[in-house]
């Protein structure tokens, strides 16, 4: 645990990078004006949640649909930086979903980010297979929407080259795939009636037709507010070989939004997503790469 004093607070990156590349320590980091505050036992104990989930341990599990025990989810996210991008992907390794395999790698151009993320991939899956000592039979990918000529390009320049490889190392055991694009700056909004008000959607708001398109995608609103309307999340399916129901897949991504140990609530996507980002820019942003 390391408390920086007021004065030194801007030197959080160079502190951090010192106990982590220098030393190899894992630390929890704060400010002497953090626990100046008045709420000090409510900071306390987010401070030693953080410094548990750092030593590997499990927070909570969020409950999530049956007959998941051999399905595991990757999640990619970039960070720019000045002369490269930064990939981060993170990958869930056990039945809950709650213990995470993580690396991060630089590219300078699209060719090199389908090559590192069909990489990546096959480790995060020998990863799993080696700690459960069994493939996965379902592997769900998660990246943050692009455009439509991009879509093509996840499918012909990363999925078709990660299913030559699976089948190449795992045969018939190769893992079934389906791969989501999240688009988080949605323009819709919905909003339900009664009482003679209208009012926000709850969280868990699923909307899967009349508004989607003839493929495979729907909204998923997953957090409240009392303020302002609601942000939805549009996922949009781009490939899938599985025979996982749509209802499960829903339910699943749902779950995953609890499932961030920096906030007991849910978050707006599910916290894979958000550990690759939060990956991602550490590694470029603190750490330099």
């Amino acid at each position: 645990m390391i408390i920086l004093p007021n004065q030194l607070k801007t030197q959080y990156k160079k502190v951090k990078n010192s106990a982590l590349l220098k030393h190899r320590i894992i630390c929890q980091m704060t400010t002497e004006a953090t626990l100046r505050k008045k709420n000090l036992q409510s900071i306390a104990t987010k401070i030693l949640l953080q410094i548990i989930a750092k030593r590997g341990n499990t927070l909570w599990v969020p409950k999530v649909p049956s007959g998941l025990t051999t399905t595991m989810m990757i999640a990619f996210e970039g960070a720019q930086g000045p002369k490269k991008t930064t990939l981060g992907m993170c990958a869930t390794i056990n039945s809950t979903f709650s213990s995470i395999f993580s690396r991060t790698e630089q590219y300078s151009n699209v060719s090199e980010k389908f090559n590192l993320m069909a990489s990546l991939s096959l480790k995060a899956i020998d990863a799993y297979s080696h700690r459960n000592k069994e493939v996965p039979a379902e592997v769900i990918i998660l990246n943050s929407s692009t455009s439509g000529d991009q879509m093509i390009m996840f499918q012909e320049y990363y999925i078709k080259p990660l299913q030559v490889k699976l089948k190449e190392v795992y045969n018939e055991k190769t893992p079934s795939l389906t791969m989501v694009m999240v688009n988080v700056k949605t323009s819709e909004r919905f909003f339900t009636e009664g009482d003679q008000n209208v009012r926000n959607v709850p969280a868990g708001t699923l909307i899967a037709s009349e508004i989607v398109s003839n493929y495979y995608d729907f909204y998923v609103v997953s957090q409240s507010s009392n303020k302002g309307a609601t942000l939805p999340n549009h996922y949009k399916v781009i490939y899938s070989d599985s025979k996982l129901e749509e209802g499960v897949l829903q339910e699943l991504i749902f779950s995953q939004c609890f499932n961030y140990v920096n906030w007991t609530g849910s978050i707006k996507v599910p916290g894979i997503l958000q550990y690759a980002e939060k990956c991602a820019k550490f590694n470029s942003e603190v750490l330099e790469n």
